[in-house]
């Protein structure tokens, strides 16, 4: 299916840096087009690996609150940990439903972080941090 989002992307980008870029004459406009070009090129590199990278994130963090919920994690937040992680997953395909389900779970993992350095193993805590490395490694939008 033609014109696909890199080619859309792509051609904006185009016009951009040979229609407009060269009309445009002052510091602070320059300077902005400069930086829309710039985000237009990340996510013509990077759009297509936003959901593989929920997906991902998702089963990831789902896996750290579970076993989380070994550790004592209780009262209302082990409760609130329990129901997300026992609804059913949203369809595959929607990029909505993965990005929404990412902010619930990581939003959880943000209040058992608190809990995690309490416990008398370091393995957890490690575990944590690791995910969050690999997490900032694998995060699909550089804005290097």
């Amino acid at each position: 299916m033609h014109p696909t989002v890199d080619e859309q992307l792509r051609e904006a980008r185009r016009i951009l840096e040979e229609v407009v870029e060269p009309e445009v004459q002052t510091d602070y406009p320059a300077d902005t087009l400069r930086a829309v070009l710039s985000a237009l090129q990340m996510l013509e590199g990077a759009w297509s690996e936003v959901l593989p990278f929920l997906h991902w994130d998702n089963e990831a963090t789902a896996a750290l609150l579970d076993a989380a919920l070994h550790h004592d994690v209780a009262g209302d937040l082990g409760a609130r940990i329990r129901v997300s992680l026992a609804r059913p997953p949203a369809d595959a395909t929607d990029v909505e439903a993965a990005h929404r389900r990412n902010l619930e779970l990581r939003a959880l993992l943000t209040e058992v972080v608190p809990w995690a350095f309490r416990w008398d193993t370091g393995a957890v805590d490690a575990t944590i941090v690791d995910h969050l490395r690999e997490r900032a490694r694998r995060y699909p939008f550089s804005t290097a």
